[in-house]
């Protein structure tokens, strides 16, 4: 599991559908279909380059051509954090992704961040003032649709991508739609860049946070974090394993299967609607009340 954004340095994950057709905004950055080709072709060089590296290494073979990989079909699978650049006809369209490779080195699949970082990813009123992106040298990144279950070996994965594992009802809408595809999820893992914060007091909330979410959700969740925390969670909350923060670390992580279900999960905020249904029949009351007094 590779952290959020960082795989594959500035080289995103390219698809192109079109090659002889450049769409408007890259047109007006002075694209042509060569450029635009040489560019799709290089990425997709280095990026399988690097994954056929990994996966070799992994099975304890660093110098491994992939026509070896291909033929033996090793057991590692990869999740990856890294942008997707996927041009069309009509635009050019950002998302930050977590990308699933099987072990041949084939893209099985990716999840889309969905809760986008406001400055940090999009800019509010961008869609219709595109000149705000243009200070930064950079365009807006799009909020996936789509929640992902990843299946690997009887497993069930239901990625997340930075700080979507602090939003409660996210991650708990994010569990049931993996739910309504197969079935639970088995493990929660997020991916997550926290270079931003330079090792401060913000990564101990987000660890926090996913400490909570796993309970709720009585499911381990699993933390690649770039600059640390990277963790390993039980579903009761149990810290099992931690890296430090802005050190080079990593951690194996062995799971167990967590067949329970979360309170928070199968109910939701029903308490807390039903608590604030009754303060405000309350304060209904005894508005009423005063005002039938002072009559």
């Amino acid at each position: 599991v590779w952290p959020e954004s960082v795989f594959n340095l500035n080289d995103a994950w390219m698809q192109v559908d079109s090659s002889d057709h450049v769409p408007p905004d890259l047109e007006a950055l002075d694209w042509t279909p060569a450029f635009m080709q040489e560019l799709s072709t290089n990425w997709g060089f280095n990026f399988e380059y690097k994954v056929d590296r990994v996966l070799a290494a992994a099975n304890g073979d660093s110098m491994a051509p992939r026509s070896k990989l291909e033929s033996e079909q090793g057991k590692t699978h990869l999740l990856l954090g890294c942008d997707r650049f996927h041009v069309t006809e009509q635009s050019a369209e950002r998302f930050n992704i977590a990308l699933w490779v099987g072990p041949d080195s084939k893209v099985i699949d990716h999840y889309a961040k969905q809760h986008l970082v406001m400055f940090g990813e999009y800019i509010p009123g961008g869609d219709w003032f595109p000149m705000l992106y243009r200070p930064f040298g950079s365009s807006a990144i799009l909020s996936g649709k789509k929640t992902l279950a990843i299946e690997c070996k009887e497993t069930v994965i239901a990625p997340s991508i930075c700080f979507e594992n602090t939003l409660p009802h996210l991650v708990r809408r994010q569990v049931l739609d993996v739910a309504s595809q197969k079935r639970y999820p088995d493990i929660l893992i997020n991916i997550t860049n926290d270079g931003w914060f330079r090792g401060s007091s913000i990564l101990d909330h987000h660890l926090a946070s996913a400490i909570l979410a796993a309970v709720e959700n009585r499911r381990p969740m699993l933390i690649a974090a770039n600059t640390g925390m990277s963790a390993w969670i039980d579903g009761d909350g149990r810290l099992l394993a931690i890296s430090k923060r802005l050190c080079a670390d990593s951690i194996l992580a062995e799971p167990t299967r967590d067949t329970r279900s979360g309170l928070w999960r199968s109910i939701g905020d029903l308490p807390a609607k039903l608590c604030a249904l009754v303060s405000i029949l309350i304060g209904i009351g005894g508005f009423l009340g005063s005002r039938k007094k002072s009559l």
